[in-house]
């Protein structure tokens, strides 16, 4: 697809642990933090599975509330791997106590929470959740763009530029949902929202052509760039 389109595509190396795990294979929960870190940075130097394409950037899941044991390991191996490749880790959450918690286990781990992505931070409710995480460093993303949602996204756009930290968010559809056997792939959610209505939306709450760079072109720029950042 990226050789047909000249869109540059990014995958991950990393393992989901949302979901209560359904998702994970076994050697998540066989191997340590340590093996399971040296299996993702071998993708990232030797390719994924023999094809010579490496990673992006480092995917991880949690569930909502207190971190489980494997979820706990999945964010030190994520850590070490960050250290070693200098990847982004990338962290679906299911909420903010479980974001924060991550936060505090990469800063013990040695690396800065300016390495992680709060991904899916529009589930949580507690805005001043989103504030303390990105004064910590992290980025705060807010997904799910869409027709239906562009009130709260604005809002939530706001909130964090009023506080000064508009550096650190991201924005995304999180559409797709290709569903294999259905007629044209069932049901799909388009990739367009963010440009056809809520620029547009963001404008209108007066956000500046700079601001609306700085969230759609600087900030994912700097949150993908590869480079160790350490705590």
């Amino acid at each position: 697809m990226s050789k047909a389109t000249g869109v540059k595509f990014l995958t991950n190396t990393g393992y989901y642990g949302g979901r209560r795990g359904k998702f994970l294979p076994a050697d998540a929960f066989r191997e340590s933090a340590d093996e399971l870190a040296k299996r993702w940075t071998a993708e990232w130097k030797e390719g994924i599975e023999g094809t010579g394409i490496r990673p992006g950037f480092i995917k991880t899941g949690v569930d909502t509330g207190e971190l489980t044991a494997v979820n706990r390991k999945l964010i030190k191996a994520a850590a070490s791997c960050h250290l070693e490749t200098g990847l982004t880790i990338a962290g679906h959450t299911g909420d903010g106590r479980a974001a924060l918690q991550q936060v505090d286990m990469l800063m013990r781990a040695g690396v800065s929470p300016a390495a992680w992505i709060w991904v899916h931070a529009q589930n949580e409710r507690n805005q001043e959740l989103h504030l303390q995480a990105a004064r910590a460093g992290a980025w705060v993303e807010f997904d799910g763009v869409g027709p239906t949602a562009i009130d709260r996204h604005v809002e939530l756009v706001k909130t964090m530029r009023s506080a000064g930290l508009l550096d650190h968010v991201l924005l995304s559809h999180d559409a797709g949902w290709y569903s294999v056997g259905e007629p044209r792939g069932g049901t799909v959610r388009g990739f367009h929202t963010l440009f056809t209505e809520f620029l547009t939306a963001l404008k209108t709450a007066g956000l500046s052509e700079n601001a609306i760079e700085q969230l759609i072109v600087k900030n994912p720029a700097n949150a993908f760039a590869i480079g160790v950042r350490s705590a």
